[in-house]
């Protein structure tokens, strides 16, 4: 195959060309260009306007493997899809490895999306949530730093002070209202480059196309500097031992500290900025003005220094409090997304409707709640387990948005949570081997009669399956070898013709300056990330009728969705969910980071279950991530206990 780049079409000529051909390059033997011209002399106009709506083509292929016609290469860009989000999901992106199109890049946004929205749900329904949550920020504040004459608050003490336990609420709460947004509203213009793309092609509206990716790019970039400083947080604390950090002064009102390097430990701390380690990258990714200015660093090449370091020393993934090691998955996840994009990194801010009225509605909660009195429902952060100050507090919350917003927090910005959704492929494992009569399993109390499930949301039936597809690589298009992947390239399906599909090649990144718009920030702490219009898949069509039970489980499988779904208090083993889910089709995956992801029977349709892992030396979950399950399993997929009963023992 040959790059779309030395194709005679208007489109690779106008001066866009670089914008379009970075993500989709292919390539076939030693001399691309010469093959295209062999290919575009044999089918003409046909192969051109192929190109130019796909990005690439499938050829097929006689018994003696000539080239007898040349098709539209959408079988290949499902399965390129599905092998890119797979990869992203564990952590194992290389984005010079596969293409993603933007309707692929869209569901990612929109799973993550869930994700954050199952996390603010716990916020207003959970009060254990709300003061973990809280309890975890705070130990990483910077009010906690010694000063120059080694004084320093205490933890307790900060969390015994009604005023700073009010604060932090108020920054939790509308924190991860702007990581929500900023999925949504992703997704939302990842939609309107898909939409771009059915109707004018992959190349059929570069300069569009361009501006619309650079809004994307514009916006993860912000997002990364958000999570960029709580990073540094983590990673202070993490190397406080060393004593090189101190607190110049504080930010009046709970809204942060300066931090900078101990006077008397200049030494230790050049020592450590110069330490070719993991711990020396740390330092460095602390000092980020140090890093540009002594080693002439990009923001691309400080974070590559500490991630490339991490993959090399995983174990150390274990030794980070449970803070450090979310904000690390998630900017590691960033920093991959933003590479799927296959754009440069100069980018603006969308200057739309759109955004502008998104990013008004997150300021104007952001003044909203600093305008309600949260500190009298708060004694201490014990008191946020009240209940009774716990629902105060959030009516509050709701009384003042609605009478300003004429809406909750959620619907002031656009939100709006998609129905739940199941599909079972027919090749699901829900019935047992020989039907009998399920056994009714005794509870260990009475409990409440369970709700019926919502009615099931009509969704697309899944795609037919993939040609077996054998990519072929031209190392010279890329400035590095390419590293195994680990995993083949996902093929199966059709065997009566022989096929070679087109195959895109993103290229390694560069190291060049890296251009990031500035966060939003008010300067006291909270922080104002770009956000959400309300966004959802798709209408689809096509799910059959669901009759319960759907699955038919073992015994301790039962007892597993039993005390999720039911709520029964307790620690799980989390080697039990795991084999609860495999058992009804999900398949585990695992990457380095603080998060698994379980992913369903028909992937490309449900949604993929997100869970944190136990940390440390924890192999269980406790109550409160039970909780966050069940509500997740509810949302997402609309399971009750309904859903399960027993096999016979025949049957297991």
């Amino acid at each position: 195959m040959a790059s779309p780049s030395s194709l005679t079409v208007p489109e690779a000529q106008n001066g866009s060309e670089p914008l379009l051909t970075r993500q989709f390059q292919v390539i076939h033997g030693e001399n691309p260009k010469d093959f295209t011209r062999k290919l575009i002399a044999k089918f003409g106009k046909r192969y051109i306007e192929l190109v130019k709506q796909y990005g690439a083509v499938e050829y097929v292929m006689d018994d003696a493997g000539e080239i007898v016609d040349v098709v539209a290469a959408e079988e290949y860009l499902a399965e390129s899809d599905e092998f890119a989000i797979e990869r992203f999901r564990i952590g194992a992106h290389d984005s010079r490895r596969y293409s993603i199109t933007a309707g692929a890049l869209a569901r990612l946004a929109y799973t993550e999306a869930q994700f954050y929205a199952i996390q603010y749900d716990q916020l207003r329904c959970n009060p254990s949530f709300l003061r973990e949550q809280i309890e975890e920020a705070a130990r990483h504040r910077p009010e906690l730093f010694p000063d120059a004459d080694g004084r320093a608050p205490k933890f307790e003490t900060l969390l015994a002070n009604p005023r700073f336990v009010g604060q932090l609420c108020r920054f939790t709460i509308h924190n991860l209202l702007g990581h929500l947004g900023i999925w949504n509203i992703l997704g939302k213009y990842l939609a309107d480059i898909q939409e771009l793309d059915e109707r004018k092609g992959r190349f059929g509206a570069p300069k569009r196309r361009g501006e619309l990716m650079g809004y994307v790019k514009c916006m993860v970039e912000g997002e990364m500097e958000v999570v960029e400083k709580r990073v540094r947080h983590g990673l202070l604390v993490h190397t406080l031992d060393k004593g090189i950090w101190l607190r110049e002064k504080n930010h009046p009102d709970f809204t942060g500290a300066v931090l900078g390097q101990h006077p008397d430990k200049l030494e230790d701390f050049i020592t450590a900025f110069s330490a070719d380690t993991l711990d020396g990258s740390f330092v460095r990714f602390v000092a980020p003005d140090l890093a540009t200015s002594i080693l002439k660093w990009t923001t691309r090449q400080r974070r590559g220094d500490l991630f490339q370091r991490l993959v090399k020393e995983p174990a150390r993934w274990q030794t980070f409090d449970s803070f450090l090691a979310e904000q690390l998955t998630q900017l590691k996840r960033l920093i991959d997304f933003s590479e799927m994009l296959g754009y440069p990194d100069e980018g603006k801010i969308p200057p739309d409707a759109r955004y502008s009225a998104f990013a008004l509605s997150l300021r104007q909660s952001e003044v909203t709640l600093k305008s309600i009195d949260l500190e009298r429902h708060i004694t201490n952060v014990a008191s946020l387990e009240n209940r009774t100050s716990f629902a105060r507090l959030w009516k509050d919350i709701d009384t003042a948005f609605k009478h300003k917003h004429k809406g909750t927090p959620e619907s002031s910005i656009g939100f709006i949570q998609s129905a739940p959704k199941w599909y079972i492929p027919e090749d699901a494992p829900r019935v047992p081997t020989h039907p009998t009569k399920p056994a009714t399993p005794k509870p260990s109390a009475a409990p409440a009669p369970a709700p019926p499930p919502p009615p099931p949301t009509k969704v697309r039936p899944p795609s037919p399956p993939a040609a077996d597809v054998k990519p072929h690589w031209d190392k010279s298009t890329v400035s590095s070898p390419i590293p195994s992947a680990g995993d083949a390239f996902p093929g199966k399906g059709r065997k009566e013709k022989k096929s070679r599909r087109a195959q895109a090649v993103a290229p390694s990144v560069e190291q060049g300056p890296a251009t990031i718009p500035a966060a939003l920030d008010d300067g006291e702490g909270l922080t104002l990330t770009c956000g959400v219009i309300g966004f959802q898949i798709d209408d689809t069509e096509g799910q059959p009728e669901q009759k319960l039970p759907v699955f038919f489980v073992s015994k301790k499988a039962y007892d597993v969705f039993e005390m999720i779904l039911e709520g029964h208090k307790g620690q799980l083993s989390f080697d039990d969910l795991k084999s609860a889910l495999k058992q009804i089709g999900f398949r585990y995956a695992n990457g380095n980071g603080s998060r698994a992801v379980f992913y369903p029977p028909a992937p490309n349709i449900n949604i993929p279950y997100f869970v944190h892992l136990p940390h440390g030396s924890r192999s269980t979950l406790d109550h409160t991530r039970l909780k966050i399950c069940a509500k997740y399993w509810k949302t997402a997929y609309g399971w009750t206990i309904d859903w399960f009963t027993l096999r016979s023992a025949a049957s297991l």
